[in-house]
């Protein structure tokens, strides 16, 4: 192969790939696999798998892990990238695999290899990106390739811009005000949402959001791309005022009337204030993954958080912190919801903290909302 880099194999899901064998990369020519985002693998070849036979754009192939299990499961996959040490892994293990005839690779800028596939009788079901670092550059050309009605599917890893560690860096690359907060992670999702909606609309496509989630280092993002408007544009695009002292939020659509209302805090958008997941979709996706364990590496835990996404929908954005809201000890989180739910007070845990809740505490402050409907029994 001409590699001056050792390899050597490993097995992810159903697929046999051919991996550097170094632990520690500081040369940016070799090739990378990074094992912990499995789990980011595992959901997207869920949802092609439950697409049938799809045809696939995997933009930044990389060694071709993704590339390799999406045509394991029948996909057809135009796999690019500019690493030709990269393609050679990728080109080994598809020969190893079996699934040469469903692979066609390309190397080139990924901007180029998405707009060369955005005629509209050429374009994709499904468009992959997963860049180090922020999508942002990439969505244009990777929303002009997907067909109506198909699925574009992008990661995010630069978190502290996202999160509002660097204002300026967010504003220049998403167009937005952010902060930082006890719930950042779920202002990342929607301040990307938000973004790519943007985006959208500049080619007169709408888009709607699939499933989102957080894990690990990232941010992952799933939207259909839709010639008509699917979503109440009022649920599009908004603004989010925060308070740290007392934890309240408030959001809508008028920055202004934000402003005026409210003279301390802080002010986040704009971003999707809408669900940034569909919960028949997410079933669609429950199906599948019970029904193909075999192809999963992280079974277990794909069922758990995609149980805990379809659970959070139904609520109001931006969940709370239990730590923060409660002075003292709290009960077990399991056992702090159904102590809420026996009192008729809706609650559900979500997966982007495993100390976070989402309710609705209306007007009130959260902490004294919270404080008033648990048992003061069971906060010893």
């Amino acid at each position: 192969m001409g590699l001056d880099f050792p390899v050597k194999w490993v097995r992810e899901g159903k697929a046999d790939l051919l991996v550097p064998a170094i632990t520690e990369i500081r040369r940016s020519s070799i090739p990378f696999y990074n094992p912990v985002t499995s789990l980011n693998r595992d959901i997207s070849l869920a949802v092609v798998m439950g697409m049938g036979k799809p045809r696939v754009a995997d933009a930044m192939t990389g060694i071709g892990s993704r590339a390799i299990r999406y045509a394991i499961e029948g996909a057809y996959v135009e796999a690019n990238d500019l690493s030709p040490s990269s393609l050679s892994l990728l080109l080994e293990s598809a020969r190893k695999n079996g699934v040469l005839n469903r692979i066609g690779v390309q190397s080139t800028d990924a901007r180029a290899f998405l707009s060369a596939e955005s005629a509209p009788n050429n374009r994709f079901d499904f468009v992959d990106l997963d860049p180090f670092g922020s999508p942002a550059p990439f969505l244009d050309s990777a929303l002009a390739a997907v067909k109506a009605g198909g699925l574009l599917a992008f990661t995010a890893t630069d978190l502290a811009t996202l999160c509002g560690h660097y204002p300026k860096a967010l504003l220049e690359k998403y167009g937005c005000f952010g902060f930082r907060s006890e719930f950042c992670h779920e202002m990342a999702i929607r301040i990307l949402i938000g973004y790519i909606y943007r985006r959208a609309r500049l080619q007169n496509i709408f888009i709607e959001p699939m499933l989102s989630f957080y894990a690990d280092h990232y941010v992952r993002i799933f939207v259909k791309v839709a010639m008509n408007r699917v979503v109440d544009p009022d649920l599009a695009s908004g603004f989010v005022f925060y308070f740290p002292r007392n934890k309240k939020r408030t959001w809508g659509n008028d920055p202004k009337a934000l402003i005026d209302k409210n003279q301390e805090g802080k002010l986040g958008g704009p971003l999707w204030i809408g669900r940034i997941a569909s919960s028949s979709f997410i079933e669609k996706i429950r199906y599948t993954v019970n029904l193909r364990q075999d192809a999963l590496q992280n079974y277990f835990r794909v069922n758990k958080l995609l149980g805990l996404l379809q659970g959070e929908l139904d609520y109001p954005p931006f969940f709370y912190v239990v730590p923060t809201l409660l002075a003292g000890g709290n009960p077990p989180m399991s056992e702090l919801i159904k102590i809420l739910n026996d009192g008729g007070i809706r609650a559900s845990l979500t997966h982007f903290d495993g100390q976070g809740i989402r309710f609705d505490p209306g007007d009130e402050e959260p902490s004294i909302f919270l404080a008033r409907s648990l048992n003061p029994s069971h906060m010893m």
